[in-house]
């Protein structure tokens, strides 16, 4: 749990807050019209959207991960 609090915390420093609303905006969207394929690949990858963004908090924040 440790190690996703420091991507969490590092990714708010990285991470455009538009970015999070525009997917906020879009799985609303897709509920809205009750399409639940569209929902649940929306929700899934913002959910783990940290696996795309950790090797980009690697390189800009080394000292925060051991090799």
């Amino acid at each position: 749990m440790v190690h996703f609090d420091r991507l969490r915390a590092l990714s708010l420093k990285t991470v455009k807050p538009d970015k999070t609303v525009e997917d906020h905006e879009n799985i609303l969207y897709a509920i809205e019209r009750r399409d639940a394929e569209l929902a649940e690949m929306l929700m899934t990858r913002h959910l783990t959207r940290h696996r795309v963004e950790k090797s980009e908090l690697v390189k800009a924040y080394p000292e925060y991960f051991v090799k």
